[in-house]
């Protein structure tokens, strides 16, 4: 009995079962979805363009241009002359006119003093005094005065129309390339005049038919944000309109920006107010399937939404979601 339980194996020790563990929750990059507006826009460039602007031109033909006095950049008052022509015979013929109306102007008055005199004379002496001789006279003096009047402002007429004067003041944007024994051609731009007093931005093209007369706009200039209205071409004044839609801005405030730097126009293109949106790196598509991964006890879940409007940033969310839950972008 000895042997044979001496020769039986010896049992071996059981181990414990092992212990099922869950691990830790992961951690996720979130994003609440939240309720506000989702906007639709557009950053569309604006150029700067004068508040008025006028072209300056002669009406006729094939006369000498002796003079243009101003540059490009040039600030000019109203009635500054910018440019002149030969003025021919004129101004002689104006004095020679003007001498004459004041020879008359002294017959006229001789003639009076005469006929005060002879009145006085007359008078004294008890006799009646011609009236039709001075009447006569008189009248022919003052046609003859009348005639040279009429020449004077056809000979002032012509001058002037030799001469090109700024009608406001302003910058001069634009001179003629201007050559000694230049002559005019009728309605050849010769210099052309801009109002800067305002500051005016011009939308131009598919972008401006987004925008109405009156809209207000965010401008942002050089990186600033301003506010604008929407005006048409009639109420700022422009003067060579290309033929494309264009839409004018102009600062509110009477502010007044001086940049060469980028300017644009912020346009709302479509808007959804108070409604529940999300990021668009939130929302995955898979062909006509469209879902996010809502983070629920620390597990990501997908969910299928409805969506509605889509900015460059936010996608509106119609269902599947719920205000302050979680999504994994």
């Amino acid at each position: 009995m000895l042997l044979l339980t001496a020769c039986l194996p010896i049992e071996e020790e059981r181990l414990p079962p092992p212990t099922l563990q869950a691990g830790e929750p992961g951690e996720f990059q979130t994003h609440i979805v939240e309720r506000g507006d989702v906007i639709v826009n557009r950053h569309s460039s604006v150029t700067i363009v004068p508040l008025r602007e006028e072209d300056l031109s002669f009406p006729m033909n094939n006369l000498y241009i002796i003079n243009i006095a101003v540059s490009e950049g040039d600030y000019v008052h109203e009635g500054d002359i910018i440019a002149e022509l030969d003025p021919g015979s004129y101004p002689e013929a104006l004095i020679a006119i003007m001498r004459d109306e004041q020879w008359i102007e002294l017959d006229l008055k001789f003639l009076a003093e005469n006929y005060a005199f002879d009145q006085s004379q007359n008078g004294i002496a008890g006799l009646r005094v011609d009236d039709f001789y001075y009447t006569s006279e008189h009248e022919a003096l003052l046609l003859e005065l009348e005639i040279l009047r009429v020449k004077r402002e056809y000979f002032q007429y012509e001058s002037d129309r030799r001469i090109l004067r700024a009608p406001m003041d302003g910058v001069v944007s634009y001179v003629m390339d201007y050559r000694e024994g230049a002559r005019t051609v009728a309605d050849e731009r010769i210099a052309t005049i801009s109002d800067q007093s305002e500051q005016v931005f011009m939308l131009r093209g598919s972008d401006a038919d987004l925008v109405n007369v009156g809209d207000i706009l965010e401008i942002y200039i050089s990186g600033d944000l301003y506010m604008g209205r929407v005006a048409d071409a009639d109420e700022v004044g422009t003067a060579r309109p290309s033929g494309e839609s264009e839409r004018y801005i102009i600062l509110l405030d009477d502010a007044f920006v001086y940049s060469e730097g980028n300017a644009y126009a912020n346009i709302i293109i479509d808007i959804s107010e108070d409604t529940l949106y999300v990021p668009r790196n939130a929302v995955k598509r898979v062909e006509s399937r469209v879902f996010v991964y809502v983070l629920e006890d620390g597990v990501r879940r997908i969910r299928d939404i409805e969506i509605g409007l889509e900015s460059g940033t936010f996608i509106e969310v119609l269902s599947g979601l719920v205000e302050g839950e979680l999504v994994v972008p």
